[in-house]
């Protein structure tokens, strides 16, 4: 099993997948690698080394997580997520590993870049209407078996199950969206 995260990024291909992939790395810890998870498209982002690319014939988001999660789960010690239009500030990594390297779970405040639905940009995550976000990563050995649902409801559905563990919710803003 390696010591590192996995990041696996379920991508319909868009254009913002490139700043997702970049935000990993430049990470100031290395203790990383990603895993795109492309819904039946093809594109020419830049992977680097530690990015693998797999396609998946699937429809949803849930179904790309959980297709990496049953080839990777057992291979890497966290697991983390990024969405394709999402990034993550350069100390995600070496926070988990320095900070709160004992949290079953570990769930960064989140902020938007932009307008997205009703949350004006700079909204921090997560609070008491919203209280999480997918800025999280786990202990791979304390997730076994959970899985997203496919279908269609909120990633919140993913994280209540993980909240049976040892939840740390950060100060630090790891996560930015849209």
């Amino acid at each position: 099993m390696k010591n590192k995260i996995l990041f696996i990024i379920p991508s319909i291909c868009r254009p913002s997948a490139q700043r997702a992939i970049d935000s990993l790395y430049a990470q100031t810890d290395d203790r990383w690698e990603g895993v795109v998870v492309f819904n039946e498209c093809l594109t020419n982002l830049k992977y680097g080394e530690k990015v693998k690319s797999l396609v998946f014939d699937g429809k949803s988001a849930a179904g790309a997580r959980n297709y990496a999660l049953d080839l990777y789960e057992q291979d890497y010690t966290r697991i983390g997520y990024l969405d394709d239009d999402d990034y993550l500030s350069p100390n995600y990594v070496k926070l988990i590993y320095d900070k709160y390297p004992n949290a079953d779970v570990v769930q960064f405040r989140a902020q938007t870049m932009r307008k997205v639905r009703h949350h004006r940009p700079g909204k921090i995550f997560p609070n008491k209407a919203n209280p999480a976000t997918i800025a999280f990563t786990y202990k791979s050995e304390k997730g076994l078996g959970i899985r997203w649902d496919e279908c269609g409801k909120h990633d919140q559905f993913f994280y209540k199950k993980l909240c049976k563990l040892d939840v740390v919710v950060t100060d630090e803003v790891g996560y930015y969206i849209r």
